[in-house]
């Protein structure tokens, strides 16, 4: 019993925590916006997998 007991604690407690591990996760998008956003500050080229990220702003 007491096995099973722990067993089931865990499993809700990971439930519970399932949502918020997934949010602080950077998504692609997020991190495709801040390289494209470093290409205009610094003139740079580096790669994105999304082509159509587009930052605000003017390239200065």
């Amino acid at each position: 019993m007491n096995k099973m007991t722990t067993i089931t604690v865990l499993a809700v407690a990971l439930g519970l925590a399932m949502p918020l591990i997934a949010q602080a996760a950077p998504s692609p998008t997020h991190h495709d916006q801040l390289v494209q956003k470093i290409n205009n500050a610094y003139g740079t080229q580096f790669a994105t997998s999304a082509p159509s990220v587009t930052a605000s702003g003017s390239n200065r």
